[in-house]
């Protein structure tokens, strides 16, 4: 009799032990929800100004303080999440090799998303630099001739003769022979 009321003791005691655990856990996971939320919120606000700067200056159409804001707003929620189930007890070998895979994932998305922008990023850097062409430049490049209506860090626009808009990148304007006209 004894031994089983022992027994029933522990068991009580074990299962208060998971049940407090297990509540502390959705603790944590609540507050770094509200914690990822309010830092991603912060973020934007603070440099919206320097964002709406950075779209005019460079002439990107998307935000990327909201990229930024987003990405420290996940991880937060990543760090918590793993903090709640340490807490409890299930973080193992598995849920670090889970997450090794996501940042991999992630940074080979942002190299492959980089692998086409980064040149003409600093082709249309150098571009501007070393001032090679400006706007209304008429400009003959192959059998084109036209005039240069936009200029971003991406691509340069030249509307033709015949009223055509052509989008050329800046890496590869840069590689292509092209001859200046006087206005």
């Amino acid at each position: 009799m004894n031994d089983t009321l022992l027994l029933a003791k522990d068991t009580l005691f074990t299962t208060n032990h998971y049940l407090t655990n297990i509540t502390i856990a959705i603790i944590i996971f609540i507050i770094g929800l509200i914690l990822g939320g309010l830092a991603g919120k912060f973020i934007h606000k603070i440099f919206k100004n320097f964002d709406d700067k950075l779209k005019k200056k460079t002439g990107f159409k998307y935000s990327v303080i909201s990229l930024i804001s987003a990405l420290i707003q996940v991880s937060i929620y990543l760090l918590f999440t793993v903090l709640a189930l340490n807490y409890v007890g299930i973080t193992s070998l598995l849920l670090n090799i889970l997450f090794i895979a996501i940042i991999l994932i992630l940074s080979i998305s942002f190299i492959l998303a980089l692998k086409d922008s980064l040149p003409n990023i600093i082709a249309g850097w150098i571009i501007k630099r070393k001032a090679l062409i400006n706007l209304n430049t008429k400009i003959s490049l192959e059998n084109i001739d036209g005039t240069i209506v936009d200029m971003n860090m991406f691509e340069v626009r030249i509307e033709a003769k015949n009223g055509d808009i052509l989008h050329i990148p800046n890496s590869l304007f840069m590689k292509t022979k092209y001859v200046k006209k006087k206005n």
